[in-house]
């Protein structure tokens, strides 16, 4: 239960003071480690493991048993630093001329090779890719790829293409269910995706935006759900299978490794607003419900293989919240946890999102679900969306990622701005040392997101680090000169953050008593 629980760094006095020495036992906790996405080699001779290890994962934990050539520990630390090991496990003493020295030094050392930010970050994640994930998030600049909707829009296809040979008889209009491509018209979703991969994409999304019961059943297709989302998928795959054939596992991971994301939109109803001006206090659907209709569209596309789940284009952090209770509480009951992308939409130049918050209040809401990813998506073009994501740069604790429009759209709701323009803004954006994942939302093609990658190709990712908190109140020269505050202080948010950081002083909690504003109230006090 130690090792399941949280992560660890396994030494080999761990082992044997918490658990017995048999055979099976250590088989187990290989075992689990693998599943874990750690690789574990054993070796009687150090020198010969870079070339096992090739084209492996990039996370390494290494078992030296025993050693035919003894080194000391300073050239055993440079031999491991200069082939990127993150971190030592050792099962047994190593010996130096008949002097035993113990592991723990060695362990002591490299937990500080290990980014700092993402030891922090790390939720223990079961799927192996997260690994290479993470590796990747140190080296560069994530590309995500461009907009789904507008590139199907751009297909001109017709009610028969929606209904497919499976629809005929469906009694609904189905033109505009472009989830419902991924069944009926699975050509045009991998051409999309492949078209991406060559533009550089290193995550696609899945087909999925609207893949919930809840939005399907403006089309009566609630039972669907499970079909398309798995469908979505798998055309995923096969264009990630048919981009990469050919090709060595060496040149994938170094050259393109890449991740499937699955795309869970915001649904599209909300639990925090009323769709009627006459009674405010109504909800079209609760967050029972919503909770409900994201849990049944992430087992769907956690049990076909997707890398990451991605809940995006948050309009409404009550609706965010529920679908992060739905994942939360799958992984719980599961014993799976998968890397978690959270995106939210800034409507306008306010700075809120539709159902009223600001930046700062929501990153207080949806702090505690710790995702891999912490973003914002659509609504603006990149030009708009410049203070948010400084703003998101400089108080999150979490990798940041930016996806915006191509501009703003016009008149008849097309996008204009060219992958040039669109790219040099975004290209600013990494000088600044803002981005650690950069992409497109609607009205992005391949071309937008060519013309970023190329950019970005070389910039250096936005430094995570934990205690960057400039929400307290604080302020800090740059980025990357962070402010370093306590622990443990408080963030509440309603429409505005409320951070209780040393410097509020006393706080008064509740409302001052008014018998002029409350009939009841004066009667009861008089």
């Amino acid at each position: 239960e130690k090792y399941k629980s949280s992560f660890h760094i396994i030494t080999a006095l761990d082992i044997f003071e918490h658990l017995s020495k048999p055979n099976n036992v250590i088989k187990n906790l290989y075992s689990m480690l693998h599943y874990n996405g750690l690789l574990v080699i054993e070796t009687g001779n150090i020198s010969s493991l870079p070339s096992k290890l090739m084209g492996a994962c990039n996370w390494w934990y290494v078992t030296i048993l025993e050693h035919k050539i003894f080194w000391n520990q300073k050239t055993i630390v440079s031999f491991l630093k200069n082939n990127n090991f993150r971190l030592l496990m050792i099962k047994k003493k190593i010996h130096k001329g008949g002097v035993s020295f113990k592991p723990i030094p060695f362990v002591k050392f490299f937990i500080h090779l290990i980014s700092p930010k993402l030891y922090k970050i790390i939720m223990n994640y079961t799927k192996p890719s997260a690994v290479r994930l993470l590796n990747m998030l140190e080296q560069k600049i994530i590309v995500f790829d461009g907009a789904m909707g507008t590139m199907i829009q751009q297909q001109g296809l017709a009610e028969d293409d929606f209904r497919g040979t499976s629809f005929q008889a469906h009694p609904s209009p189905l033109k505009g269910n472009n989830d419902l491509l991924s069944i009926t018209r699975p050509d045009v979703i991998e051409k999309i995706h492949l078209e991406f991969l060559e533009a550089g994409a290193n995550i696609l999304g899945t087909n999925t935006f609207n893949a919930n019961r809840i939005s399907q059943a403006d089309y009566n297709l609630e039972e669907s759900v499970a079909e398309i989302n798995r469908c979505a998928v798998e055309i995923a795959r096969k264009a990630v299978a048919n981009y990469q054939s050919g090709k060595t596992a060496e040149e994938i991971q170094s050259d393109h490794p890449v991740f499937v994301a699955g795309s869970i939109g915001p649904t599209n109803r909300t639990c925090s607003m009323s769709p009627d001006v006459n009674n405010p206090a109504y909800r079209a659907v609760s967050f029972d419900q919503i909770a409900e209709a994201y849990r049944e569209q992430a087992i769907a596309l956690i049990e076909n293989g997707v890398d990451i789940l991605l809940l995006e284009t948050s309009f409404d952090t009550l609706n965010m919240k529920a679908g992060i209770y739905a994942l939360e509480s799958y992984f719980e009951e599961t014993g799976i946890r998968l890397p978690v992308f959270l995106s939210v939409t800034i409507t306008d130049a306010s700075g809120r999102t539709l159902s009223g918050q600001t930046l700062d209040a929501f990153y207080n809401s949806i702090h505690h679900a710790k995702p891999l990813f912490l973003g914002i998506n659509c609504a603006l073009g990149a030009k708009e969306m410049r203070p948010f994501i400084e703003e998101l740069a400089h108080i999150s604790e979490f990798p940041v990622a930016v996806y915006p429009n191509a501009g703003l759209p016009n008149a008849m709701g097309e996008y204009e701005q060219t992958p040039e323009e669109f790219s040099d803004i975004m290209s600013e954006f990494a000088q600044e040392g803002w981005a650690n994942l950069m992409g497109g939302c609607c009205g992005t093609t391949p071309a937008h997101i060519k013309a970023l990658a190329d950019k970005i190709a070389h910039a250096i990712p936005r430094k995570l680090n934990p205690h960057l908190k400039l929400r307290f109140g604080e302020t800090a020269d740059s980025n990357s000169g962070p402010v370093i505050v306590g622990e443990g202080i408080p963030l509440f948010s309603g429409l505005e953050p409320l951070n209780i950081n040393p410097d509020i002083g006393f706080l008064m909690i509740g409302e001052r008593t008014n018998i002029m504003g409350s009939p009841k109230f004066r009667k009861l006090i008089l």
